[in-house]
């Protein structure tokens, strides 16, 4: 019996059938010893017990062949169709038989256990199997570390379904997800190689688990949208070269998972920030993402709106029909998505006829934007507005409806909306009105009736 007989029942038994389909005539293998040896030897006094061995892949690279030639001049040849794993994993198999060291690691646990699985080298078979040290190195040192068992996930893609069956799947994913918050971020990148069906798991299982901290949650969808979109960033810098360049679709695919996942609540702007909101904003205007997604991230990047900078919102005209340099339409949507909070909060303080004013207060101080956050977005609004005003084709309805879109309070002087007016004047000829003009009343006033620029 050669090794890889005594370690696999499957081999074992292929051959054995193959000897008894022998026509009369020639030598057959016969077996001798207790069950648990399964010794075999050649009829032939002077056959050798060594064999050589050669493994053959099909043009197809559908099925593993294996050949067996005895020096008595028989030879075995056996298929294994669908071999979980492919030849790299045969071969490591093979010599596991052969009793030749085969390293085990993260990435080649999961297909030594499957191909263990298709070969049936169990305890059963013979002890100290490959099987049996495939479960412990996965459960003692894969298991036990989020990041490795981000590795042998991503090993799972091309293993299905045996991998699914075995359970190896679903004891990543949890194993994944059980210890995402027990640990340090410096796994969250590794979540890039995981193939957009996978994530999805991660994602749904690590959502799904109360212990699970939400900064968590956020570091690893961050993660992963930076390193797998490479549109997220216009300087690219974020893109992990180990992440695989996707198709438009399926960067739109993942994008749109990205988004699904979103937290519901405002979260701390820490890890999900305005910063990210508003490339990925651009981003899915660049893939042409849903409107549903896109409305999505509007309204999300509406609850950090505080938080961002002039250049996070210039997100360009991608659309073709588009006139205007930058998409206004969207930063406006944006901006009143964040005015409706205030509104929100008003309504829900002044609902109850039973509370006290000081409750009302207080509710509305909890759920409306604070005056801070508002005299903010009013500076970040008008500095907006100074740099598209250069903008020919911007309509002075739409430059109104902006400017106009934000109260009276958040502004406390009102020097950025006049600087937006001037430039928006200077790059048009109103013989009425002079590029020097500084009377603030006089501006002020056209400004709120926008009957200070001319129909287009």
């Amino acid at each position: 019996q050669f090794p890889l007989m005594s370690k696999s029942r499957k081999i074992s038994r292929m051959l054995a059938e193959q000897d008894e389909q022998r026509p009369p005539g020639q030598p057959r293998r016969r077996r001798r010893g207790s069950s648990g040896g399964n010794a075999e030897e050649h009829a032939a006094p002077a056959a050798a017990a060594e064999t050589e061995i050669e493994e053959a892949e099909e043009e197809d690279g559908d099925e593993e062949q294996l050949q067996v030639s005895m020096e008595d001049g028989k030879s075995y040849r056996i298929t294994f169709p669908d071999f979980p794993g492919g030849p790299g994993t045969f071969e490591a198999a093979a010599k596991f038989c052969y009793g030749v060291r085969v390293e085990l690691t993260p990435w080649n646990v999961a297909p030594l256990r499957c191909a263990a699985e298709y070969l049936e080298m169990t305890e059963e078979h013979s002890e100290d199997n490959l099987a049996a040290r495939a479960e412990a190195y996965l459960s003692q040192a894969v298991l036990r570390h989020p990041g490795e068992a981000t590795k042998a996930l991503k090993s799972c893609e091309d293993l299905l379904p045996h991998a699914e069956e075995l359970g190896i799947v679903a004891r990543c994913v949890e194993a994944i997800a059980a210890r995402s918050s027990a640990t340090s971020r410096s796994w969250f990148g590794d979540l890039a190689v995981l193939g957009l069906h996978m994530y999805k798991r991660v994602m749904a299982a690590m959502a799904a688990r109360e212990d699970v901290r939400t900064e968590a949650l956020e570091g690893c969808l961050v993660s992963y949208a930076k390193a797998t979109l490479p549109g997220l960033s216009r300087s690219m810098r974020w893109r992990r070269a180990s992440a695989p360049v996707s198709s438009e679709v399926e960067q739109r695919d993942l994008l749109e998972a990205v988004v699904a996942s979103l937290p519901a609540d405002k979260g701390s702007g820490s890890v999900v920030t305005a910063k990210f909101l508003f490339a990925l904003l651009r981003t899915a205007h660049i893939l042409r993402a849903s409107d549903a997604a896109r409305a999505a991230i509007e309204r999300k990047a509406a609850t950090q709106l505080e938080q961002a900078t002039v250049e996070d919102v210039l997100i360009p005209s991608y659309s073709g029909a588009a006139e205007t340099l930058y998409d206004v339409d969207c930063v406006e949507r944006v901006v009143r998505h964040f005015l409706a909070e205030e509104e929100v909060g008003e309504d829900e303080a002044s609902s109850s006829a039973a509370i006290t004013e000081e409750e009302a207060a207080a509710r509305t101080t909890a759920s409306r934007p604070s005056a801070v956050a508002m005299t903010q977005v009013g500076k970040l609004v008008d500095n907006y507005l100074a740099e598209v005003a250069s903008d020919a084709n911007l309509k002075p309805a739409k430059f109104c409806e902006l400017a106009l879109a934000m109260p009276d309070h958040a502004r406390i002087y009102d020097d950025g909306v006049y600087r937006a007016v001037d430039i928006y004047l200077k790059v048009r000829t109103f013989p009425d009105l002079s590029s020097t003009a500084s009377d603030k009343s006089r501006k002020n006033a056209r400004l709120s009736s926008c009957s200070w620029l001319p129909a287009p």
